[in-house]
């Protein structure tokens, strides 16, 4: 009856999507209502945003004859989801050389428990540093490498150390702050 992207896990503070059909009903035949946080959405495509960690139910009725009548409900688990990780091509302690040489931007990946999500994080980042071996510093305006970053990674060897610093992003729409800034944990590249 309700469907959302991973199992029964939604997140706390994060607009998760849900989507809703009900066998014999339109969707615009269908009321919903939620014990913890906010409902917002029609046609049933919904999104809900819980507020506690816990357990959130999704109360799904009709109207028939002036009253409503309960078709079902679904209880889904509310986990926290953590701070974003950034990475450069899924790296972030050590690549090759050739490796690192097709890359070309910073990636997130949203983490919930400790364990990566197969889910688009809500943010897009807006700036980085780049420090190679401690000495030379760039700077970019997106997530993506600079030409001048680039051309300096050519000249790299083995037992180089990229560090990337100053990582920032903001929500995208979809978060419960948008365009909020969110200062994304440094992390270092050693060249094998």
């Amino acid at each position: 009856m309700i469907s959302v992207f991973s199992e029964n896990y939604i997140y706390k503070h994060f607009r998760n999507e849900i989507h809703v059909a009900v066998p014999n009903h339109s969707c615009q035949e269908l009321i919903l209502s939620t014990d913890n946080g906010i409902l917002e959405g029609n046609n049933c495509e919904y999104k809900i945003i819980p507020m506690n960690i816990g357990t959130c139910t999704v109360t799904v009725k009709t109207l028939k004859h002036g009253a409503k009548i309960k078709l079902g409900e679904v209880k889904f688990r509310v986990r926290y989801l953590d701070h974003p990780y950034a990475d450069l091509c899924g790296h972030r302690s050590q690549v090759k050389k050739d490796e690192l040489l097709t890359c070309s931007q910073l990636f997130l990946t949203l983490y919930s428990n400790g364990s990566a999500l197969d889910y688009k994080p809500p943010y897009k980042i807006f700036e980085f540093d780049l420090l190679i071996n401690h000495g030379l510093r760039f700077s970019s305006k997106d997530n993506q490498l600079t030409q001048e970053m680039k051309d300096a990674l050519t000249n790299i060897m083995s037992g180089d150390i990229l560090e990337f610093e100053n990582i920032k992003a903001y929500w995208l729409e979809s978060a419960p702050t948008p365009n909020e800034v969110v200062d994304i944990d440094e992390f270092k590249i050693t060249i094998e």
